[in-house]
């Protein structure tokens, strides 16, 4: 049964978008395999500029590297 749970773990995991950069001015979030890309997206670039004290801004998903970009910008 653990065997079950980690395998199910993983594959979730796996469709998580991962975080590229991350600093003060914003970063880049990779979406390989990600659905839903957008709500996700906005999720975690809210989540890593609140870090900083700001809130985030989705300024770009660029479809050939499959990725976004966001920028860090005060409240």
């Amino acid at each position: 049964m653990r065997r079950f749970f980690i395998i199910i773990a993983m594959l979730l995991s796996a469709c998580a978008p991962k975080l590229y950069q991350n600093s003060a001015a914003g970063g880049m979030i990779g979406l390989k395999g990600v659905t839903n890309e957008k709500t996700k997206v906005s999720e975690l670039a809210k989540a890593e500029c609140a870090k900083f004290g700001k809130v985030a801004r989705v300024t770009r998903f660029d479809i050939l590297s499959d990725t976004a970009s966001y920028e860090c910008v005060a409240p």
